[in-house]
């Protein structure tokens, strides 16, 4: 069973907070890019993304978010953390766990 939405409002920082921070960040538009397509491709709003709800699929399409800017190698743990609001081992975790859902796609 599902949790209700009003269970995934619960939010530390801000999503205006975390759109402005990417907004400060993204002079040529690749992160705001790259988090469309993943919200796109998850059915999600890109504020339902960068919120703090814990449903599969936010979780799947965040986890692909931090995997596709770790990869493009501008991005620390520690700063995609600070960007989207979490610890870095938050980050590290969703990086993780994306690779592995990719790996057993793939076989």
């Amino acid at each position: 069973m599902t949790a209700p939405k009003e269970a995934c409002v619960a939010a530390r920082v801000p999503v205006a907070e975390i759109r402005q921070r990417i907004a400060e960040r993204d002079s040529d538009g690749d992160i705001m890019a790259i988090i469309a397509d993943a919200a796109d491709a998850h059915n999600l709003t890109v504020d339902e993304l960068l919120g703090y709800c814990r449903e599969k699929p936010n979780v799947m399409a965040r986890d692909a978010v931090w995997a596709a800017m770790y990869e493009l190698g501008h991005w620390s743990l520690p700063r995609l953390g600070w960007l989207f609001g979490r610890d870095h081992t938050t980050v590290l975790g969703g990086i993780r766990r994306h690779l592995k859902r990719v790996r057993e796609q793939a076989a």
